[in-house]
């Protein structure tokens, strides 16, 4: 009964639509101790002896924890993150869709910043799962399902997808073949009008794409990605000056030049794809001289510090494909 207001629902034209839950019901929840109770169900009552009686309470556990802060901290503070636990909810045996509602509660936490005494990050390494986490992602199949997510019904797992799928990139290239069916995806929710922070998680995830190998320069530059990243610079960089000026964005919108904005975060992800050749060059054909000399004026920061860094990789490359001059 938890999870029926959460739920997503066929709407009237056959499509998936989400179903709000009524005003105050994931207050209620969080005052409820919600957390705590499905922690200690998966921990004392044997439901993980059979994995399928486990999808539900661990589904309902990814979405309190990804919509909310305050439930993330209930959930670590009741033991969600002991290693014991965790490890047999990354079990191999278990379901495709727990072990990704796993992974995207794990996402979740690793991005919630440490404070007082809530350090959830530090409450990971302890659980010394990296090993089941790797093996979840490399070979149980889940980057298809974690995919699939991109498209959920459910706004903020469209979010932490793409935050998750960021991550999957981010230290080496081990997962960049099976990863190169997210960028039509992510591309797509980079141009969507979804909240600037899935979009912003979708130009980052883009990015660490190349961050580590050239691989799948085609692949982004074939799905658009490098277009779609430099449209997002530019048409955030229209509203710049005016939000900088007083205006108020909503709750979900990030300032245009702050630095987890799509506009700073696209920035950045050129730059690392500014690193290889391929993307260099179709960057260069898409005239990004001119989205710099436009993004020139834009007073941040940060905006700035993005802008110099794909200017001193176009310049390292230049400069290194000269030929030698004759003495």
């Amino acid at each position: 009964m938890l999870q029926v207001p959460m739920n997503s629902v066929v709407g009237a034209e056959g499509g998936v639509e989400g179903l709000v839950a009524p005003a105050g019901f994931q207050d209620t929840l969080l005052r409820q101790g919600a957390c705590s109770s499905l922690v200690a169900v998966l921990e004392n009552s044997g439901v993980l002896d059979s994995p399928g009686a486990a999808l539900l309470p661990v589904n309902v556990l990814s979405r309190l924890v990804l919509s909310s802060t305050e439930s993330a901290k209930q959930f670590v503070a009741a033991g969600g993150l002991n290693s014991s636990l965790v490890q047999r909810l990354l079990a191999d045996t278990n379901p495709s869709a727990m072990l990704v509602d796993v992974l995207l509660v794990i996402s979740q936490l690793a991005r919630l910043p440490a404070r007082d005494s809530f350090n959830p990050y530090e409450s990971i390494s302890k659980a010394a799962i990296y090993s089941n986490i790797k093996n979840a992602l490399e070979r149980q199949g889940l980057v298809g399902p974690l995919i699939d997510r991109c498209s959920d019904a459910d706004k903020s797992t469209r979010k932490f997808a793409c935050f998750a799928i960021g991550n999957a990139g981010f230290h080496n290239a081990t997962l960049y073949e099976a990863l190169r069916p997210a960028i039509g995806p992510l591309v797509g929710l980079l141009r969507s009008s979804e909240e600037d922070k899935t979009r912003a998680n979708a130009a980052g995830a883009l990015g660490n794409l190349v961050r580590n190998s050239a691989a799948l320069c085609g692949e982004l530059i074939r799905a658009g990605a490098l277009h779609a990243l430099l449209d997002t610079a530019q048409s955030q960089d229209e509203g710049a000056q005016g939000q900088s000026m007083g205006s108020t964005a909503g709750s979900n919108a990030a300032a245009p030049g702050d630095g987890g904005s799509p506009v700073s975060i696209a920035l950045f992800s050129l730059g690392n794809m500014c690193a290889h050749r391929e993307c260099r060059e179709a960057l260069l054909a898409a005239n990004i001289n001119m989205t710099i000399k436009r993004l020139s004026a834009n007073p941040n920061p940060t905006v700035q510090k993005y802008l110099q860094r794909i200017q001193t990789k176009l310049q390292t490359a230049s400069t290194a494909a000269a030929p030698p001059q004759a003495r």
